[in-house]
């Protein structure tokens, strides 16, 4: 039975009786104070893994969980201290008149906390939203994803630009090194921080400037959990945390806060490592109480794919005149746009609009020129009515929640002409390829980091091939005008065979191509790319070759899906001979879970491979 205390300890002036009924009650030991200490086990102990000294109250807070529990209480509730204190903890305050059922309070008051009241819109925040910006690869920070929190202010919708939201993420130098920031991050060797804008900032900088979808998911939080996630955010504002690249990332500080008021476990239990897509699949199978977590999902449209999916849906003569517009070469004899019915002709307008907006987004582009197009533009626009244009939104864009799970381990029975039967076990930590179900993520693209392939063979165990990295993009546009189209490139780097006929001849490389890739029909295209490799069997076996791939990948929906490439590569430092190589590779099956492969490869030996994957 839970007693209040007394009107005497209630206004601070016998503090020791609050700290003696919390140490009774062992709110020390408490789930909730260790997540809002930020808490981990550490050897006998715990050990916060916030690295901030001023965010603990004691000398010893961020190891003693007691201590820091004691230190709080004086400084909270003795009517000696500073009122204004509850500004800096307002979720430690608030639990703890909670816990210790202090009911009579009206002395502390938030009424003049001027910050905290900002933040937390004078108690207007209604709901949470978990946003996610889809994976980018012109930066190692942005391979894999971001995921931040957006603060709305209506219950019901989390369109306004003006909410406020937390951003998590590593410290580093402008312009820093990409394999730098690879390997310090890696290593831990970056600090890194809760930091808070307006959502408006981060709608710019990644759906505007860096043209990633942005995917919105509402949750269904009670006011009170709400109230709690606002509070805490403000305690983690601007305290550091020591940055992994691979665990202590944005999408496991996220789902550590979440579990402040949700006890499911947000990120995979079997993974030492984290992936901010995993934590988007684990969130939408969740149910908060009696309700489902997620409210709803919304997508956000880069503008550049804003601009694609309205120009794949004009008429071709709509088409014809886009690009026309598009294609004078001065802005001062284009045409004004009148040529069609009124609503053709806000549906050319609008494409233009976003055409223009997404090439503002490149460097080196006349502004002016632009500018004048867009005052041409705004001029037909006026002498239009004003109703909005209706777009059908054929496109189907499912959201990356329903992507498959991004690490796998997949057993391969294989045959090989000159080697014979062996089982092939391979392990990729992270993240997808050509055949994935790839929702929410850019088309044409494959990313892994760290897939092994070992081989059992006459009782034997060893290495097949080890890939570190391996990013490879045709960056395909389907609409086909030059400035929305860039070469298709790829970087490769690890160890592996010779060929297929050796069994034992691993060498360390480093592959790169650039190419071009062409659209074909629906989720088919065909590319071509140069590629050049370094390869070494030790410090005095160092070879440089030079060769082309080309390849087709096609599928029909998300149950069926193919990959065919043949290539060569020749030494220019060696007499080796021409290494010719030809891989088709299928998938059946379209869940997020498992799949099923078949490949055949010719590498100087012919090789058939028949796989089971399980992703997780």
């Amino acid at each position: 039975i839970a007693f209040p205390i007394s009107a005497t300890a209630q206004h601070g002036d016998d503090v020791t009786s609050i700290i003696n009924l919390a140490v009774e009650r062992e709110l020390s030991q408490k789930a909730k104070w260790h997540k809002l200490l930020h808490y981990k086990k550490h050897k006998k102990n715990v050990k916060s893994e916030i690295i901030s000294p001023d965010f603990f109250l004691d000398e010893n807070g961020r190891v003693n969980s007691q201590a820091e529990l004691i230190a709080t209480i004086k400084y909270l509730f003795d009517t000696n201290n500073d009122q204004q204190n509850i500004c800096r903890f307002p979720a430690r305050f608030k639990w703890l008149k909670k816990e210790l059922n202090i009911d009579d309070l009206a002395h502390f008051s938030f009424d003049n906390c001027k910050e905290y009241n900002e933040w937390t819109k004078n108690g207007d925040i209604k709901s949470i939203s978990i946003v996610f910006a889809s994976g980018h690869l012109s930066n190692p920070a942005s391979f894999y994803g971001h995921i931040l929190l957006k603060f709305n202010t209506d219950a019901d919708n989390d369109d306004n630009l003006l909410d406020s939201s937390l951003n998590y993420g590593a410290i580093t130098p402008e312009n820093e090194n990409p394999i730098v920031y690879i390997i310090k991050g890696l290593a831990g060797g970056y600090e890194s921080a809760f930091t808070n804008q307006i959502f408006y900032r981060h709608n710019h900088k990644y759906a505007e400037n860096e043209l990633r979808d942005l995917w919105s998911y509402q949750l269904n939080l009670s006011d009170e959990q709400v109230e709690q996630l606002t509070d805490h955010s403000w305690e983690l504002l601007g305290k550091n945390f020591t940055y992994y690249f691979l665990k202590q990332n944005c999408g496991y500080r996220m789902a550590e806060l979440l579990n402040l008021v949700i006890d499911d476990r947000l990120l995979p239990r079997m993974k030492q490592w984290a992936m901010p897509s995993d934590m988007l699949q684990k969130i939408t199978d969740i149910n908060n109480g009696e309700k489902p977590l997620i409210k709803n999902i919304k997508r956000i449209k880069s503008r550049q794919n804003a601009f694609r999916e309205k120009f794949v849906e004009l008429s071709r003569t709509e088409r014809n005149i886009v690009e026309e517009f598009i294609s004078i070469k001065s802005a001062e004899n284009i045409f004004h746009i009148n040529k069609l019915s009124d609503q053709e002709n806000k549906r050319i307008i609008d494409t233009l609009f976003d055409y223009y907006a997404f090439i503002l987004t490149k460097d080196n582009v006349d502004k002016v020129d632009i500018e004048l197009r867009r005052q041409s533009l705004i001029i037909d626009r006026l002498q239009l009515d004003t109703k909005k244009v209706i777009w059908a939104n054929n496109a189907v864009v499912h959201s990356p929640d329903k992507s498959q799970y991004s690490s796998m381990l997949q057993l391969s029975p294989v045959y090989n002409n000159r080697l014979g039967e062996a089982v092939d076990l391979r392990f990729r930590a992270a993240y997808y390829d050509y055949l994935s179900v790839n929702n929410g993520r850019a088309p044409f693209t494959q990313m892994s980091m760290l897939d092994i392939t070992t081989t059992y063979q006459e009782n034997k165990l060893r290495l097949k091939e080890l890939d570190l990295l391996n990013i490879e993009t045709l960056n395909i546009s389907p609409t086909g005008l030059s400035e929305d189209t860039d070469y298709a490139w790829k970087v490769k780097t690890g160890a592996k065979n010779l060929n297929l006929e050796c069994g034992g001849c691993l060498h360390t490389y480093v592959l790169g191509g650039i190419g071009k890739g062409f659209s074909l029909y629906n989720e088919s295209a065909i590319y071509g790319m140069i590629t050049s490799e370094i390869s070494a069997f030790g410090p005095e076996s160092v070879q440089l070759k030079s060769g082309f791939t080309i390849g087709l990948i096609a599928g029909y929906g998300d149950w069926w899906k193919t990959h065919f490439e043949v290539g060569i590569l020749e030494s220019i430092t060696s007499d080796h001979k021409l290494n010719k190589f030809v891989s088709w590779e299928n998938r059946f099956l379209n869940s997020q879970t498992y799949d099923i492969r078949l490949k055949i490869s010719y590498n100087e030996a012919t090789e058939i491979k028949f796989s089971t994957s399980y992703y997780w």
